[in-house]
């Protein structure tokens, strides 16, 4: 990673934090057309793809809607980038397999900390608990087809008798 594009990224960042407004939890929101930052701060939008992707993976954006043409973005503002940051989570940089295994252990650590830390939700645990759920009813509605089944084969039985 160039040094020009962790500059952008840092630039275009504080640009979004000055244009965010603080939503009801208290966390700055930039919601706007991120094409026209970077045309303000005079960055090519051949950068926008590179820039937020770093800016997510390094935990400093999440992105609750993407814009469109015609709709803006919406993004929620973490933490601003650092220098150090962006080259942590760059795994194009060329290293040994020891770094590039660790770092990536340490961004997938993060990502999913981060989103229990948004979310307040356990993922794993919760799908666990569908699993659970939907086994439950699955047999629930067995013991009824079965049950069913029975009740039609007593009617036809006790029909046939008389």
């Amino acid at each position: 990673m160039s040094k020009t594009l962790a500059g952008h990224t840092i630039r275009f960042y504080q640009e979004l934090e000055k244009r965010a407004k603080k939503d009801e939890n208290g966390y700055p929101v930039f919601e706007g057309h991120t094409t026209k930052v970077f045309a303000h701060l005079g960055i090519s939008t051949s950068w926008h793809s590179q820039i937020m992707r770093i800016l997510q993976d390094s935990q400093s954006i999440e992105v609750i809607r993407r814009g469109t043409a015609n709709g803006p973005s919406v993004l929620v503002l973490w933490d601003e980038p650092s220098e150090e940051r962006i080259y942590e989570f760059d795994l194009t940089r060329p290293d040994n397999l020891a770094t590039m295994v660790e770092r990536l252990e340490r961004r997938v650590n993060a990502l999913e900390s981060g989103r229990l830390r948004e979310s307040g939700l356990d993922i794993p645990q919760a799908m666990a608990n569908h699993e659970s759920r939907i086994s439950q009813l699955e047999s629930f509605k067995q013991e009824r087809e079965t049950n069913a089944k029975a009740a039609q084969q007593n009617r036809n039985q006790n029909g046939n008798q008389t």
